[in-house]
């Protein structure tokens, strides 16, 4: 059996918040680069993208090469001149799409450093 808790009852009264999974457009792209994850290995090397949507689980990249649903990732946030952008973005691709000259994913977040939580306001 498949169950979906949202709290406690009785005496406790406590109800899980809700999730907001819609995905919000960022004030400005930022740059990331990209390397697939085969078999809990780092593979090839790193893919420039772009993160250009965020939600409270998942993350909407921008990229030239061609990726495919169901892979595993790991994101590392570019540093900026004077901002460093430590940390990492885990995550598995949900859906991938064709654009005119790009292709357009939406990564689901598995695991997040601290640090990039902060800087996303996670």
């Amino acid at each position: 059996s498949l169950y979906d808790v949202g709290g406690i009852a009785g005496q406790y009264q406590v109800t899980l918040p809700q999730r907001d999974e819609t995905p919000r457009p960022l004030p400005t792209r930022i740059e990331v680069q990209v390397w697939r994850v085969m078999e809990k290995a780092i593979a090839g090397t790193g893919a420039q993208a772009w993160i250009t949507h965020r939600s409270q689980t998942s993350v909407i990249l921008v990229l030239a090469e061609k990726i495919e649903q169901w892979e595993d990732l790991r994101i590392k946030l570019v540093s900026t001149g004077s901002e460093p952008r430590d940390g990492e973005i885990y995550g598995k691709v949900v859906s991938a799409t064709q654009l005119e000259r790009s292709y357009e994913a939406v990564v689901r977040v598995t695991s997040m450093s601290p640090h990039i939580g902060k800087f996303f306001g996670a």
